[in-house]
């Protein structure tokens, strides 16, 4: 190959490796966006359960006043 040949070459490479770099980090990003949506969606559900846990309680046992007993 002759100098051109070589240059295109290299900056071809330089190219490739760029948006390779580039495509890591974005997909990187995404993952991290995506770790976040679980973990959100995990206290949303987590929370659900523990509210429908006190609801079940106070269906079961009905109002008590702070005393203990029934109001």
């Amino acid at each position: 190959m002759g100098i051109g040949a070589d240059f295109i070459v290299m900056w071809l490479t330089f190219l490739c490796s760029a948006i390779i770099a580039i495509g890591a980090k974005g997909f990187n990003q995404i993952h991290i966006y995506q770790r976040q949506l679980q973990l959100m969606f995990q206290v949303q559900r987590q929370a659900r359960t523990e509210v429908n846990l006190k609801v079940a309680e106070y269906v079961k046992t009905g109002p008590v006043a702070s005393n203990g007993n029934e109001a």
